[in-house]
């Protein structure tokens, strides 16, 4: 069985996520960082706080400590675990996921998600642990303890301990926020309130483990209420655990890529240049500015994981995906959308700016179906196909299934780590989405 997904172990209440796997896994985890100190965080859903239980009675019971933070937005958890050297955290989440879905996220020692290889190690503990049953020969005397550590939350704002918003923005511009009725409802209001913002109005604040108002995924087909409420200024929407973050100016969607590329533009200015890490679905307005501003652009794989091991240990000043999802590595390295609405009050003008200068990606998604194991068959036999396209391109670049490269336009397909679907993305002219999609389902309907 396949635990880990693109972020995380996600699932609905069955066969995967259920407390009997997740004491499992909790003892397996113990085992691989060795008896350890470790910070759990959950949000607001149904089965959050059974399957935290269970995962501390798995750490515990092989001689394992546990802080117990209670709600707690994921990029919360993932400072505390830093700034409070544990040895990892676990963020009991799905994050944007539909509220029948529940999961976990594993928490390295700087904040990002535990990278693929350590997920290898922690599956084969989990199957060692499986069959061995390891409790068994542990000395009761050394069975571990969880004791509550809530009070650790509100240290989170000294993250913004440095940011100094505009009198204009604070007291002058309406801000509204929404936090989808999940784990942000804790923090992301007084954040703002303690940056001074005093025209502050919230939709969906109170906790809904039922997600009722909106989908948990702060996407333009599910804002379109609180579009219509942030039209007298600024509006932040988050996902279910604050991770993403969707920006709104006078009730207008700001596409994520555009966001994205606007925070990369400020930090390269900021900093005379750096190196940004993206993956491989970035459009190409992102690779213009940054080579404009004297940046280096590196590419990975499609998921918050990829990047945050992309940027371990290098000198990049940003990360983060066309989704909501930024990274700042000076603080921890999981995607944080509550720093993100600190931060962009905090630049404001700026960002606006480099929003204004910009075009909007003609960005298309779709997918076709797919068997698990067709996929990797279906997607070789799409990259034997490609001059069937009758595309003029220029590159091909053969990450995370395959990305073909023109001058003005690319295409990405891939498949996806959480459904039985082969992903496509186009930026570009419709009728190039149309040849792609055709030759997939050709391919897929020959399979």
């Amino acid at each position: 069985m396949t635990l880990f997904g693109t972020s995380g172990i996600r699932g609905k209440m069955g066969a995967l996520v259920n407390p009997e796997n997740f004491s499992l896994l909790g003892a397996a985890l113990a085992e691989w960082r060795n008896s350890p100190e470790v910070l759990i965080g959950i949000d607001y859903r149904k089965a959050s706080l059974p399957l935290a239980l269970a995962l501390s009675a798995g750490i515990t019971s092989m001689g394992g400590e546990v802080h117990y933070l209670g709600v707690s937005p994921t990029p919360v958890t993932s400072y505390l675990v830093k700034r409070e050297e544990y040895d990892f955290g676990l963020s009991v989440t799905a994050s944007h996921n539909p509220p029948e879905y529940s999961g976990v996220k594993v928490i390295e020692r700087d904040g990002g998600l535990v990278s693929r290889r350590e997920e290898n190690k922690i599956e084969e503990k989990y199957n060692e642990v499986k069959s061995e049953k390891p409790w068994k020969r542990i000395d009761w005397k050394k069975i571990g303890t969880m004791i509550d550590r809530s009070d650790l939350v509100l240290d989170y704002f000294e993250i913004v301990s440095h940011i100094e918003i505009s009198e204009g923005i604070r007291e002058k511009l309406d801000i509204y926020v929404d936090p989808s009725g999940g784990a942000p409802c804790s923090i992301s209001l007084e954040l703002l309130r303690r940056l001074g913002v005093s025209r502050l109005k919230s939709v969906n604040s109170n906790p809904d483990p039922f997600f009722s108002w909106r989908n948990p995924e702060p996407s333009e087909s599910n804002l379109s209420e609180f579009l219509s409420i942030s039209k007298k200024g600024i509006g932040f929407a988050f996902d279910g655990d604050g991770d993403r973050l969707s920006l709104t100016l006078m009730g207008k969607m700001v596409s994520p890529e555009k966001l994205l590329a606007a925070i990369a533009s400020v930090l390269l200015e900021e900093e005379g240049g750096g190196r940004i890490v993206t993956t491989v679905d970035c459009p190409l307005l992102i690779k213009e500015i940054v080579e404009r501003k004297g940046g280096e652009l590196i590419l990975t794989r499609v998921g918050d994981v990829e990047v945050s091991e992309e940027m371990r240990g290098s000198s990049a000043v940003f990360g983060g995906e066309p989704n909501g999802s930024h990274i700042f590595p000076r603080n921890h390295l999981a995607p944080d959308g509550l720093f993100s609405s600190a931060f962009i009050l905090w630049k404001f003008g700026e960002i606006v700016n480099e929003i204004d200068k910009m075009p909007t990606p003609k960005v298309i998604r779709g997918k076709v179906s797919s068997p698990e194991h067709k996929k990797e068959e279906i997607i070789s036999k799409f990259i034997e196909s490609i001059e069937e396209l009758g595309l003029d391109y220029t590159k091909i670049i053969r990450m995370d299934g395959v990305r073909i490269e023109g001058e003005d336009w690319w295409v990405l397909v891939r498949p996806s780590g959480t459904e039985e679907i082969i992903r496509i993305t186009v930026e570009g002219e419709r009728q190039i989405f149309d040849k792609v999609k055709r030759l997939l389902v050709k391919i897929a309907g020959e399979d």
